[in-house]
């Protein structure tokens, strides 16, 4: 009681700068590296120009057009990004937030995954991708390495902007992306749009899961117009799957269980089903909550058949 709290051991020095630079990452087609440094007490991620193309306006171009599009952006889905400038050694760089964290390829590089998690994964990587459409973004290489996964809560966050597009922007609008995940559409030149991202969506879904097969499927097919429209459809179809058989059981159930009370309600008081109508035929007046209850299960056994006959149309 009353004992001060306090570190254990003294805190480091000299983590206030971008002095410290630990590279991360390098692509190995790409122009890009990526370093981790601590500013003003965070952890922050540069990215920046592999040191043969810092000169070059393309690659100039690009990261800023990658920094502009990101700036916009702010989503919990997302990797934020915080600053674009000139570091010493490294020229311009984008400065983003640090996800502790690892790839989806990395999580499922251990073997298939909870249930449970693996649709909360996906659904917040629809939610992400239903936020950037809203703003006309698309992001064009989506692909498992380009979804971080976080260690506490396990949480997606959406990286690498690098090959995105805009409907503001009017340069580095030819098709681009990983060819594995890239839509029909892309790789035959055509621009991109959010059902682009969609059948990277797919492609991802059917790669590392065995559970969802149809909805992957159907985000894959060739023909955009014959792909869900939105990430928010593809998210309402794995919630709905992810029921399972016994929810539909249960609804088809309440439904029989409501048709029995509605002809039923009678038979409990030792009357029959025909003496229901009885009171109003002769103009006479209810028991007191009878009509209110016949109306209340009549309700309840019109909207689960509904429920029911929307499942079966699916």
């Amino acid at each position: 009681m009353g004992e001060p709290s306090f570190f254990f051991t003294d805190p480091p020095c000299g983590m206030t700068s971008v002095s410290e630079l630990e590279c991360i990452y390098q692509s190995e087609s790409g122009p890009s590296m990526l370093f981790r440094t601590a500013r003003e007490g965070k952890f922050r991620v540069l990215k920046a120009l592999k040191e043969e193309h810092r000169a070059d306006p393309f690659y100039q171009g690009l990261l800023r057009k990658e920094f502009e599009i990101g700036w916009e952006l702010d989503h919990p889905g997302i990797c934020k990004t915080l600053d674009f400038r000139e570091v010493e050694g490294l020229g311009p760089c984008i400065e983003m937030e640090w996800v502790d964290g690892c790839t989806l390829e990395e999580l499922y590089a251990h073997g298939p995954i909870d249930k449970t998690l693996e649709q909360q994964l996906f659904s917040e990587i629809c939610d992400a991708l239903s936020y950037i459409h809203r703003k006309q973004v698309y992001h064009r290489d989506l692909k498992p390495e380009n979804i971080l996964v976080t260690h506490k809560g396990s949480h997606i966050k959406l990286i690498d902007f690098g090959l995105s597009d805009s409907d503001t922007h009017a340069t580095h609008k030819e098709s681009a992306g990983t060819v594995v995940y890239a839509a029909p559409e892309v790789l035959r030149g055509e621009p991109a749009d959010a059902r682009s991202d969609i059948f990277s969506l797919g492609r991802i879904l059917f790669e590392v899961s065995d559970r969802y097969t149809g909805i992957a499927l159907k985000c894959m097919d060739r023909k955009r117009e014959k792909r869900y429209a939105s990430a928010e459809e593809v998210k309402a179809a794995l919630l709905r799957h992810g029921r399972g058989r016994w929810f539909w059981w249960i609804l088809a159930a309440t439904a029989l269980l409501a048709s029995v009370l509605a002809g039923g309600y009678f038979f409990a008081r030792g009357g029959k089903a025909e003496e229901a109508a009885a009171p109003l035929q002769a103009g006479q007046k209810p028991e007191p909550g009878q009509a209110d209850q016949a109306e209340s299960i009549d309700d309840l056994f019109e909207e689960v058949s509904n429920q029911i006959i929307e499942a079966q149309k699916r």
